[in-house]
């Protein structure tokens, strides 16, 4: 009888103290989880609809999608990367048409990575492989124009203009692709960039740009002055102090 209690007791003394393990390593990552937004709740978002392609084969899905960009009637374009074209597609989903072909002739892509849209109807897609922009009508699909630019990344149409990311510079063009303005270099120090990959701007032509590989944003005024920095360049990739991962948008 007493060999069967003895045995009780250290079965409860075996799962007492896997339990508390258990409890001490959920503490120990829950409290080393790297700092975060509060999760959004699914009742403030709404699913419509995913866009994979224009059918099921594989040349007619998206292969490697990189920007997307919005006209005035809310229709969708598609940088398909992968595959060299820009996709349209309605406000609900369906397919419109396509824009490009992989080649290295007038008006061809092969690394289409940014793209916006005008009020006018007029695409700006940067190649960043081919080292151009090109420009295609919306109504034609014809090419427009195309000019070079040293490895473009982030087109962003705004107050007339045509806004532009490089591995190294901010552009400024007006919409005959006329260069207006441009500053930066690439490095780490404030006011230098490492592949920017999103802008904006607001209605006073300040600029807002995602140093996407030295982890920042900046802010600049509309004379190239700057305003802000948030985020810093890290030593590595895990890197604690790290405010931000890599921003794209």
């Amino acid at each position: 009888m007493q060999q069967i209690s003895s045995r009780n007791f250290l079965i409860i003394l075996l799962v007492t103290l896997i339990v508390m393990v258990l409890i001490l390593l959920y503490l120990y990552f829950l409290l080393n989880q790297p700092p975060g937004l509060p999760a959004v709740q699914s009742q403030q978002m709404q699913h419509l609809f995913s866009i994979y392609g224009y059918g099921t084969s594989e040349d007619e899905l998206l292969y490697r999608p990189t920007d997307v960009a919005f006209d005035e009637d809310g229709n969708i374009f598609i940088a398909d990367t992968g595959h060299a074209r820009v996709l349209k597609f309605d406000s609900s989903g369906k397919f419109l048409r396509k824009f490009g072909k992989k080649g290295f002739g007038k008006g061809d892509l092969m690394e289409p990575v940014g793209i916006s849209v005008s009020k006018d109807g007029q695409i700006f897609v940067a190649d960043k492989a081919l080292s151009k922009i090109v420009v295609f009508d919306d109504e034609s699909g014809n090419v427009q124009s195309e000019f070079q630019v040293m490895m473009p990344i982030k087109p962003q149409i705004a107050n007339g203009k045509l806004y532009l990311t490089t591995y190294a510079h901010v552009m400024i063009f007006n919409l005959n692709c006329e260069k207006l303005d441009e500053w930066g270099r690439r490095g780490k120090q404030v006011g230098e960039f490492d592949s920017p990959a999103g802008i904006a701007v607001d209605e006073d032509d300040n600029v807002y740009v995602s140093d996407t590989l030295n982890l920042r944003f900046q802010a600049f005024s509309k004379r190239n002055k700057l305003l802000w920095v948030r985020g810093k360049p890290a030593k590595d990739t895990k890197a604690e102090d790290r405010k931000f991962g890599l921003p794209y948008g």
